[in-house]
């Protein structure tokens, strides 16, 4: 363990970024890190390579955190843990048979008697009360998925950049993700860095496709002749895929499900199931992913955390109507609102993240994801 601290404090370059607090150093002392270190990053790199050994405990230590109850039902337990499964299955290329791991792991719990089977009940008995090391035990083993978990919730919350505008090009939305992400970053609602990976915001989207909440389409096929145009002047090929909300999510989840459209009434019984009691739509995917995070079962965490979709389309629809002259019309373009809107998104984004023209006195005016958290 002192050889993994020595490790980590030399990649975060101890002597600039760690911060010890108090003059003596002893049990209770507090160290953190400058919010700003160049190497947070580099050291969230190297932890994800050691994550994989860990992740069945790491996924059952999560289910296990989000319950506030000190007793379940059995089938409950098994339904989040199958969905979170489910939900990272593919950032982490798991080809698992979940009721099998599922049945190992309740075994090896009930073992070491951190939990207890009752008829359909399992009784949770660690917590902070009764036996504090194994609930940092926990903590720590699920610590290790959090940082993957925040991402996706808020890869989630950018999504709703959906209510806003109809389509999104498939390329903007990681930049979208970290945009939204330096904000939650800002205002405490995340404490992980690894956040504003690009990587995690892609798979993520794959994930929500599969599970019927998005579909794709190409810009061919949805754009106007105009707007390709413009979109191309942004480097964004005329090629590329744009992403749009399905079947009967496409409005919100507000169209009820309904035999005249099959296909979207089978991915809104699929999400159905999958979400476990989610109502088919962005914001009960954002709810429901937020239900796994740290301290989700804080009530007053759930209440602020449940506000964060909502605001983070507020501050979406506030890039919209920032400009008095949008980009379109200073290009003195007829295209119609969604793709005028479209445009005015993509090009706000890409300007808060590559400044062009006068670079020293665009970078003063905009606060870029790059230089507010040093990456490279």
């Amino acid at each position: 363990m002192d050889c993994l601290i020595a490790t980590a404090f030399k990649l975060l370059d101890e002597a600039k970024n760690i911060i010890v607090e108090g003059k003596e150093m002893n049990d209770d002392t507090n160290i953190r890190v400058n919010d700003h270190a160049d190497n947070v990053m580099i050291l969230s790199y190297y932890a994800n390579q050691m994550v994989d050994v860990f992740l069945l405990d790491s996924f059952f230590a999560i289910v296990y955190l989000s319950f506030s109850e000190h007793s379940v039902a059995e089938d409950e337990f098994m339904d989040r843990f199958r969905f979170l499964v489910q939900l990272l299955e593919k950032e982490f290329v798991l080809h698992w048979d979940i009721e099998e791991k599922f049945a190992t792991v309740v075994e090896l719990y009930i073992k070491n008697q951190m939990i207890r089977k009752e008829e359909n009940k399992l009784s949770l008995l660690i917590n902070m009360e009764t036996d504090v090391i194994r609930y940092e035990r926990l903590m720590y083993l699920a610590s290790l998925v959090y940082p993957t978990v925040d991402s996706y919730w808020i890869t989630s919350c950018s999504l709703s950049a959906l209510e806003a505008v109809p389509m999104l090009p498939r390329c903007i939305v990681p930049l979208l993700t970290q945009w939204i992400a330096t904000h939650l970053i800002t205002g405490r609602r995340t404490i992980h860095r690894e956040v504003l990976s690009t990587e995690s915001s892609r798979v993520a989207v794959d994930v929500f496709m599969s599970m019927g909440f998005l579909t794709e389409i190409k810009a061919k096929e949805k754009l106007s002749p105009d707007a390709q145009i413009l979109l191309h002047e942004f480097g964004i090929p005329t090629s590329e895929i744009l992403i749009e909300l399905s079947g009967q999510n496409s409005d919100g989840g507000k169209t009820p499900v309904s035999p005249v459209d099959p296909e979207g009434m089978m991915k809104a019984v699929m999400a159905q199931i999958e979400m476990n009691r989610a109502n088919s739509n962005m914001v009960d995917l954002c709810q429901q992913i937020d239900s796994y995070r740290l301290g989700a079962a804080s009530q007053r965490e759930a209440f602020q955390n449940a506000q964060v979709f909502q605001k983070c389309l507020k501050q979406i629809k506030g890039i919209l109507d920032a400009d008095v002259t949008s980009v379109v019309k200073k290009r003195q373009l007829d295209l119609p609102e969604d793709e005028a809107n479209l445009a005015q998104l993509i090009y706000s984004l890409l300007a808060s993240s590559v400044p062009a023209g006068d670079r020293a006195a665009k970078a003063r005016a905009l606060r870029r994801i790059s230089e507010a958290y040093n990456l490279r």
